[in-house]
C-alpha cells in the first residue's frame, strides 16, 4: 500500500472510530433514558399502591362514618319515642288527676249538699 492509500485508510478508519463513538454515545443515553423511564414507572406504581391504600382507609372510614350515623339515627329514635311514652303517661295522669277531681267534687259537694 502507498502512502496516500494508507492515509486513506487511517480516515476510513477515523471516520468509522467516530461513528463507534457516537454510537457509544447514543447507546448510553438510550440506556440512561431507559433507565428514566423504568424509575418513572417505578414510581408511578408506588403513587397507585399509596393512591389505592388511601382509598381503602377512606372506605373503612366511611364505612365506620355510616355505621356511627346509623346508631345516632337509632338514638335519635329511640329517644323521640321515649319521650312521646312519656306525653302518653302525663296526659294519662293529667286526665286520672282530672277524673278524680272531679269525683272529689262530686263528692264534697253531694256531701255538702246532703248535710244542708
Amino acid at each position: 500500500m502507498t502512502k496516500s492509500e494508507l492515509e486513506l485508510r487511517v480516515q476510513e478508519l477515523e471516520k468509522e472510530l467516530q461513528k463507534a463513538n457516537k454510537y457509544e454515545e447514543v447507546k448510553k443515553r438510550n440506556d440512561q433514558l431507559v433507565q428514566q423511564v423504568y424509575d418513572k414507572n417505578k414510581e408511578v406504581k408506588q403513587i397507585k399502591e399509596e393512591l389505592k391504600q388511601q382509598q381503602e382507609k377512606f372506605s373503612k372510614v366511611n364505612t365506620t362514618y355510616n355505621q356511627l350515623a346509623s346508631i345516632f339515627d337509632e338514638y335519635i329514635k329511640s329517644y323521640n319515642d321515649a319521650i312521646e311514652t312519656q306525653k302518653l303517661f302525663l296526659r294519662n295522669n293529667l286526665r286520672s288527676q282530672e277524673l278524680m277531681n272531679s269525683k272529689i267534687k262530686k263528692f264534697n259537694g253531694s256531701d255538702k249538699g246532703g248535710t244542708k
